[in-house]
Order: structure tokens, then C-alpha cells, then sequence
């Protein structure tokens, strides 16, 4: 999405308690900002109905919605692609109905980020109820009087593909692995290497710097059921 917080507007009572002082001119923000504590709390009853009513719309019944043809593919496998079965839980049960008909394909919303997962035929369908439910929620675009909702410049910039960089993690639906990106652990290891026994003095960045990227591997290794490390891992440990 652009802009997802500007489209919940501050109280005009309590909007100067956001105000800010830059270079001599007060800023009385009107809609809310990135980063404020009430931000993506607040924005959730929108993302909670956008995912509710793109699953609704991920029906061959609403082929006809706008379909946004500029999004590009990754190569279709080749014959000797291996795929792993994904196992069936008490939550994840399937994308099929008891009858073998596939269901409506779920939306996982991510603050203002909607994460689709869903087979190459079935794909623009999703990705078109997703769009439509965007704008049947926030409003439909009128460069004359607003901004577009919908991110252009995000949605039409990565591939659409089997292996996925989300929120740090690298997906892929084909060996059904969630990993590290190479670049998370090189961060982690030039960050550890200006921590050593002789240091005496840090400040208050370096010290949320490693807190964070501690935090990051220590705390959502142990939330995934399915981690594949990289070699590097152990020249992370040495460190």
C-alpha cells in the first residue's frame, strides 16, 4: 500500500499531541504517521477487512475484476523440479473442500502488505481480488482528490515466483523451507565483529543494533518448524 496510516485521520483534538518543529515550522500531521504507537494498531480493522473480502472475491465467480497484467512471472519449472508435500495440521488443513473443489484463496495481511501464496493459474485472480478489495475499502483511485491506495511502484517491482523475500525470510514453496537471505547473516557477523573482550564503551545504537539482530535470529528460529541454514552459520558461531 502508499501511505496506509494517512488514511486514518487524527482527531483535530489530539492531532498537535503528533506535532513537530522543522526548520522553524510547526507540522500538525492530519492523518497518522509511520512509526507512531498507535499506527498499525489502529490500521488493523482495515487490513482485517480487505483479507476477508479478497478471499470472498478469490472466486471464479469474479473473473471479471481488472486484472493487473504488468506483473511478471518467474520461468515455469522444468520437468526435473522436485517438489516437497506440504503435511496437513489442525490449522493448515488443505486447499481443497471436502468435495475436492479448491477453496477461496486466503489472504494474510501484514499490516499494510498482503501475502498471497496460491498455484500460477489461480495467481492473477488472487492478486485482482486483492486489488479490488483494497480500493473497496480505502477507496478506489482519484489522482484528482488523492493518492492511489495501491503502491504502483512496490506491486509491479518483484517477480511473482516460488522462492519469496518476505519480511527478512526467504520463502520457498517448492522445498517448503523458511531461511535466512546470505546478507542477514553477514550483517550478523560484521555487527558481532566490533564486539570483542577489549571494548569498553558503546553507544545506545550499537547496543539496540546487536540487541536487534540477536533478536532476530534467536527469537523466529525457534518460531519456525522448518529452518535451512547456510553454510556461513558456522563461521557465525566462531565468531
Amino acid at each position: 500500500m502508499a501511505g496506509a496510516f494517512r488514511l486514518i485521520k487524527y482527531n483535530p483534538e489530539i492531532a498537535q499531541a503528533f506535532s513537530a518543529i522543522v526548520h522553524n515550522t510547526l507540522w500538525i500531521p492530519t492523518g497518522q504517521v509511520f512509526g507512531g504507537n498507535t499506527s498499525a494498531q489502529n490500521f488493523e480493522g482495515l487490513a482485517l477487512a480487505r483479507e476477508y473480502l479478497a478471499q470472498y472475491l478469490s472466486s471464479d465467480k469474479y473473473s471479471n475484476l481488472k486484472l493487473l497484467d504488468l506483473i511478471t512471472f518467474s520461468d515455469t519449472p522444468s520437468n526435473n523440479v522436485s517438489y516437497i508435500k506440504a503435511v496437513p495440521d489442525e490449522i493448515h488443513k488443505g486447499v481443497l473442500t471436502p468435495k475436492g473443489t479448491p477453496i477461496n484463496t486466503p489472504h494474510s495481511m501484514f499490516v499494510d502488505d498482503n501475502v498471497i501464496a496460491e498455484i500460477r493459474p489461480r495467481m492473477k485472480q488472487a492478486q485482482a481480488a486483492s486489488a479490488e478489495s483494497l480500493f473497496r475499502v480505502t477507496g478506489f483511485p482519484d489522482t484528482s482528490l488523492r493518492r492511489s491506495p495501491l503502491s504502483m511502484d512496490k506491486y509491479y517491482a518483484p517477480t511473482c515466483s516460488y522462492l519469496k523475500k518476505q519480511l527478512g525470510y526467504l520463502i520457498n514453496t517448492r522445498t517448503m523451507y523458511i531461511s535466512f537471505p546470505q546478507e542477514k547473516f553477514d550483517a550478523m557477523i560484521s555487527v558481532l565483529q566490533d564486539w570483542h573482550a577489549k571494548r569498553k564503551r558503546y553507544t545506545i545504537k550499537q547496543a539496540a543494533r546487536l540487541a536487534g539482530s540477536l533478536e532476530f535470529f534467536a527469537v523466529d528460529t525457534f518460531s519456525f518448524h522448518a529452518v535451512k541454514t547456510f553454510d556461513s552459520f558456522s563461521t557465525m558461531k566462531e565468531h
